[in-house]
Parts: structure tokens; sequence; C-alpha cells
């Protein structure tokens, strides 16, 4: 799937959100004996929080006090109830009892369109090592988009190889049914150098240090993938356990160093925290 694909999707699904609030808002407030509540009162209620709400973030965003954060998330709860007896002119006591229902609705409603766009669509991580440093450092945060089948150069999230079946992040740089040589710190397939796209022409590959007594793939020891196996490296080359060196695998029918199709996750997309690493990943 294209990355301009990928956002489009994702804009989707904040629409989705968007209008469902506002029809929640409009059950609850019916719900509740109010009939001056509007669609366009409701659209206003549903924009305004959201508002509010990503308002209330600015302090964590720039690293103020935790007690700041938290008078800001207690603020942006009052206006954001002020907000709704506005939209749905209820007296107070029916007021605070119909907002109460419309935050746990809203919060199970939240829960149900989260859960199916993280199995369906798009998954959250954080990078726990430095293994593709410099592209993803300790701590990021970033978004897996899992329709997308990583290519080449691209940094693909996969299923570890190895018990206990962690998350790993490499870069992709062989495809089902390459041969596979790390020469000169470049990437040779079928005897073939592949320019890599800008943005990571400095990254060199180590293919002579052996570990393990392993170099997979390495200056020759060509490595040929499967049909549907994945040769896979990371940035920081003389830090990350790849599959040069993994010394076995889990993957039932394929060979130790290779990542099945069936074992990809997705295409990494964007670091969406901290924010002065904030960015959008095409390679």
């Amino acid at each position: 799937m294209p990355l301009s694909m990928f956002f489009l999707i994702f804009a989707a699904v904040a629409v989705v959100g968007f209008a469902v609030n506002t029809i929640v808002l409009r059950l609850v407030a019916r719900v509740f004996g109010s009939r001056e509540t509007t669609w366009a009162r409701s659209i206003a209620f549903v924009a305004a929080s959201t508002v509010i709400g990503l308002l209330s973030l600015i302090p964590r965003y720039l690293g103020a006090p935790s007690a700041l954060g938290l008078f800001a998330g207690l603020g942006s709860l009052v206006a954001t109830y002020l907000f709704f007896r506005w939209s749905t002119r209820l007296r107070r006591v029916r007021s605070i009892g119909a907002f109460l229902v419309f935050c746990i609705a809203n919060v199970a409603m939240g829960l149900a369109l989260g859960l199916s766009v993280k199995f369906t669509l798009v998954d959250a991580y954080i990078t726990s090592t430095e293994s593709m440093a410099p592209t993803l450092v300790t701590g990021d945060r970033f978004l897996v988009d899992r329709l997308a089948m990583p290519t080449r150069w691209e940094l693909a999230a996969f299923h570890s190889p190895t018990p206990p079946g962690d998350t790993y992040v490499k870069r992709v740089v062989g495809l089902p049914g390459e041969t596979v040589e790390i020469v000169a710190g470049e990437i040779r397939i079928n005897g073939t150098t592949i320019p890599k796209p800008v943005g990571i022409t400095t990254i060199r590959y180590d293919g002579k240090t052996a570990y393990f007594g392993l170099c997979r793939g390495g200056t020759d020891s060509p490595f040929t993938l499967g049909p549907d196996e994945y040769f896979v490296l990371g940035d920081n080359t003389a830090a990350s356990l790849d599959s040069r060196y993994w010394t076995e695998t889990c993957f039932t029918g394929h060979q130790v160093g290779a990542v099945p199709e069936s074992a990809m996750i997705g295409t990494v997309r964007a670091v969406y925290w901290p924010q002065d690493r904030m960015r959008v990943l095409r390679y």
C-alpha cells in the first residue's frame, strides 16, 4: 500500500471516530430528555472537545512538570463538560449524568475502534534497542502499516525468529528468490550491486565480521532466499543481530537467517514520539 494511502486511511479512521462521537452525543442527549441538541451543536461540541483534548497535551509535548500536565487534563475535562452542557441544554444534575454516560460510551467506542485499527490497519510500537540507529533509537515510538508488505530498503516489523517471539524491526535488503551478498559495505543481489535510495546512502553493512562462526550473506558467503523469504539487516550494522547472525529459527520449513512472509507484520511508516524525532519514514 502506498504511503499516501496509509495516511488517507488514517484520516478516514479519524473521520469515522468524529462521526461516531457526534451520533453518540445525540443519542445520549435524547435519552436524558434533551430536544435542543441539534446536529450543528453536536458537531460543534465534538470539534471543540477534540481541540481541547489536543491542547491539554501541549504541556507534555513541551516537557512540562507532571503537575502542570495534570492541571491541564483536569481543566480540559471541565471545559469539555461546559461545552457538553451548552450543546445539550440539560439542567445541571441531568447534564452531569448524561456527561458521565457519554464519557463511558465514548471510551467503549474508542476501545472498539482502536482495537479494530490495531489488529487490521495500524499498530504502534516502541524501539528498545540501538540496532536500527540512527534511523530508530531507543525510546522511539513508531507506527506500522499492517496492510503493506515491505519492499527493498523499507523498514519491516516482523515476529522474532527465536523464542519468546518478540517483534523485531530491520531493513529489508533481500527479496524472495534472490541471492544476497554484502561486499565492501554494499548489497549485491544476484551478483549486481544495488544502489541505496537517497537518505540511507551513508549506511555501510558489515559483511566480514563473524559472530558464532557466522556471517550469513557476508563477503564470499552469498545467501539464497526461498520463494517467500526475506533477508533483513540492522542499520547499526556493528550492533545488530539480524539475518547474518541468527543461530536458530522458529519458522518451520524456512532457512535460519531468513524471515518468511508469514512472519511479517507490516511496514514502518512514521515515528510519532518523542516530538523532536517525529517524521515520516520512506526508507
